[in-house]
């Protein structure tokens, strides 16, 4: 050994021993706070002991590595201490592994010192070498122990010396329609509207404005001005895109003074450039949003870090944003430093060169996406003294029948992506992000948050548009012929036939006081929904095979997770719905109208009706149609439709369902959307063909309707769902009838006036439903 290596063994033994009397000595009866340790045999030797440590090092397990820790370590650096300096530091690292080599070790007495190479394995920066390291032990409890600082993480680490992790980012791309319009801008401008009440010029016409523009119904600003009456005070309002204030600007001064500066505030119309959204509520449960990394759910802070972002990061939270986040973010330069606390940097330890970023660019129409918005925000404020008093939200879906691509979804109630965004208005406005965000739910039960994309991750029992695939089986199998007559009574009794323990069921038109319908066919029978038809039909397939129906039904999808294309794939919330296997008649018999525990989605419902409509391909739904090839970036990625399968009936069974459907809007004796079409005071400038749904479901039924359009030559189908609130062809017909009318660009029909009319309960027939 040479000179100057004994001098600096010697050095090395006067510095362990120094610190070690620098670090209080424990009282000779207290014991060392392990707890949670797991304990490690210690080592014989000093380079078991390393050993041990590193080899737990490298599989993460703290307690393990803690538990080989001296007591004097122990005590200043206590389990939970100890874990986060790790923790912390191989966030910063994006840690995946350590290896390592011993050189030397080096024992005098009851001390020790090993010399060894480590090299960190990093998902970030590759490999990181940090040699000729030193780790100093000491023998105590029957064994070498480890006297543990900062600088066994990272050589030269200490106290007042860090890890300093640097990203930069470049600007995030933008989320397009199917057209190259903006859904998602990074360079778009938003507005805060600050509202006077004092200087509205109308107040309720200010307040439907607000609602029309902003997408949020009027109960909404009613309850926002409670805290402002009788009070000269300004208030912040919410955000809404450059677009929609252009093209609202007039309205909103003439109507609400929003051109009446304001104290010490100015313009009431505050600009922010920045990342912005189209209709900012319109499309979000598609899109997604930004914000800072969470702290709760699902997408937890150590999701992120593992993936070697911190918790200042913006990052996608749910839908396009979330799971394209790589795509839109790219990747950043990132540099890894220590550094000391006047931020001078002592070390470069590594660099990882950042990816570009690209635009997706999604199957969603802006125009039709919005007007899909508009129609449920217009639909609840004027059923406001009706069933919007009762309804717990809605859902729409709108597909080429043609690719599967999903033109427009849209959940109900929605909520303004940029809440969560910190450079928006909402944020630096703490009253304002508190009400924001007691309004979406985030903080109640899932299924009620605005938060939940109800098109696609909540299930609902269907009602009587499940009879559309009921009719697909039954005509399919032959149970019952195409031109063969069933006398549809008000009631039936499958009991003495068919073994049905229900009792007596009603058919829906007992409890709406109209008459039987009588003889009818099996195209009919879908026409006029008969339930004793499908009741007789569900209880025959049941006695020849229990599970014809159920088969059906998870070939065609239900009862199992769609996956659209760029969307579910990445987001674990899509509901599947249930269809649960009949063990008996009677479970049989409550499934073929879409009741018992029967379940589906409005995804589900529109891709089965676009199936019917186009001839039997089942397409998988998509909603991303291209990655990059826009703004300057070269096409990474074209998603092609895809067929998952074919509905595989016969070509009978579809044209009978095909006529029953496109009978519903036009039948003036059978027909249960009418009202809504054919007999309406504005006729459509289109054909469709559709079925309405009223499922009972507690306190008030699910509506539902879903339709194809034009008959002929069908080009979209449509699902719309209202739970809890009235029967299909009163809320959901409706509303579907006005997304039609903008697609078709005609004449918009008026919602019906009896929704001004107080709400009284639905009367529902038992053991059934329309």
């Amino acid at each position: 050994m040479t000179i100057f290596r004994r001098l600096l063994i010697c050095a090395l033994w006067v510095f362990v021993l120094t610190a070690c009397e620098a670090i209080p000595s424990l009282p000779a009866n207290d014991a060392a706070d392990t707890t949670g340790d797991t304990p490690a045999d210690i080592g014989r030797t000093p380079q078991e002991t390393v050993e041990t440590f590193l080899n737990a090092w490298n599989e993460q397990a703290f307690s393990t590595m803690h538990s080989l820790l001296s007591p004097r370590s122990v005590t200043v650096y206590p389990l939970e201490d100890f874990t986060d300096q790790y923790e912390n530091a191989h966030a910063d690292m994006g840690f995946d592994g350590v290896s390592y080599s011993i050189s030397e070790v080096e024992t005098q007495g009851t001390s020790a010192a090993v010399t060894y190479d480590v090299t960190l394995e990093t998902s970030t920066f590759g490999n990181i070498a940090d040699n000729t390291r030193t780790m100093r032990l000491v023998e105590e409890m029957g064994g070498w122990t480890i006297a543990w600082s900062p600088m066994d993480i990272i050589n030269g680490m200490t106290a007042n010396v860090r890890l300093d992790p640097s990203r930069r980012f470049t600007p995030r791309a933008n989320i397009y329609d199917t057209n190259g319009q903006f859904l998602v801008n990074q360079n778009g401008t938003s507005y805060g509207l600050i509202l006077r009440l004092s200087d509205m010029r109308g107040e309720a016409e200010c307040t439907a404005l607000l609602s029309r523009i902003m997408l949020r119904p009027i109960a909404y600003f009613n309850r926002l001005y409670v805290d402002y009456r009788g009070l000269d005070s300004a208030f912040f309002a919410g955000e809404i895109d450059g677009e929609t204030y252009n093209a609202n600007r007039a309205d909103l001064n003439n109507i609400c003074g929003m051109d009446i500066q304001v104290e010490f505030i100015g313009d009431k119309a505050q600009p922010r450039v920045g990342r912005t959204y189209f209709g900012h509520g319109a499309a979000v449960h598609v899109t997604g949003y930004v914000g800072t990394i969470p702290i709760d759910g699902v997408l937890n802070v150590d999701y992120w870090r593992d993936r070697g972002y911190s918790d200042s990061d913006l990052v996608g939270q749910d839908g396009i944003e979330f799971a394209y986040q790589d795509t839109l973010a790219g990747q950043p330069e990132q540099s890894l430093r220590l550094v000391d606390s006047s931020g001078v940097i002592l070390r470069e330890l590594g660099t990882a060169t950042g990816t570009g970023n690209a635009p997706v660019t999604l199957t969603l129409d802006r125009g039709l996406q919005y007007a899909t918005a508009q129609a449920f925000i217009d639909a609840w404020n004027y059923a406001n003294p009706n069933w919007a008093t009762v309804a717990t939200g809605g859902a729409a879906v709108v597909m080429d029948v043609n690719t599967g691509a999903v033109r427009a979804m849209f959940s109900y109630p929605t909520y303004d992506p940029l809440i969560f965004l910190p450079s928006s208005t909402y944020y630096s406005t703490n009253t304002a992000y508190a009400g924001a965000i007691s309004q979406i739910g985030r903080a109640t039960t899932v299924g009620f948050a605005a938060t939940t994309n109800r098109a696609y991750s909540q299930q609902y029992a269907p009602g009587s548009v499940f009879k559309i695939l009921t009719a697909l089986a039954a005509a399919d199998t032959g149970t019952w012929g195409r031109d063969e007559i069933f006398n549809c009574e008000l009631t039936w009794d499958g009991g003495a036939r068919h073994g049905d323990t229900g009792g007596i069921r009603q058919d829906w038109r007992l409890v709406s006081e109209r008459d039987p319908a009588g003889e009818i066919t099996m195209s009919t029978a879908l026409t006029t929904s008969c339930n004793p038809f499908f009741w007789e039909v569900g209880a025959l397939m049941f006695n020849e095979s229990p599970g014809t129906l159920n088969n059906y039904a998870t070939s065609w999808g239900f009862g199992t997770q769609l996956d659209p294309i760029g969307y579910a794939s990445l987001i674990p919330s899509e509901a599947s719905g249930s269809m649960p296997f009949p063990e008996d008649v009677t479970t049989a018999v409550n499934n073929a109208i879409g009741q018992g525990n029967t379940q589906v989605t409005a995804l589900q419902m529109a891709r089965l009706v676009a199936a019917v409509a186009n001839g039997g391909t089942l397409y998988r739904p998509l909603l991303v149609e291209q990655v990059g090839g826009r703004d300057g970036t070269e096409i990474l990625e074209t998603i092609e439709p895809i067929v998952d399968g074919q509905l595989g009936v016969s070509d009978m069974a579809l044209a009978v369902v095909q006529e029953g459907m496109c009978n519903v809007p036009i039948d003036p004796d059978f027909g249960t959307s009418t009202s809504s079409f054919a007999e309406n005071d504005t006729p459509p400038s289109y054909t469709s063909c559709g079925k309405t749904g009223t499922a009972e479901a507690g306190t008030a039924p699910n509506s539902w309707y879903v339709a194809y359009a034009p008959a002929d030559n069908p080009q979209i189908a449509i699902a719309v769902v209202v739970p809890n609130s009235r029967e299909g062809s009163e809320v959901a017909t409706p509303i579907t009838r006005r997304i039609l009318d903008y697609y078709f660009s005609g004449a918009v029909a008026e919602y019906p006036e009896w929704w001004q009319d107080d709400y009284e309960p639905v009367p529902l027939p038992e053991l059934g439903g329309a």
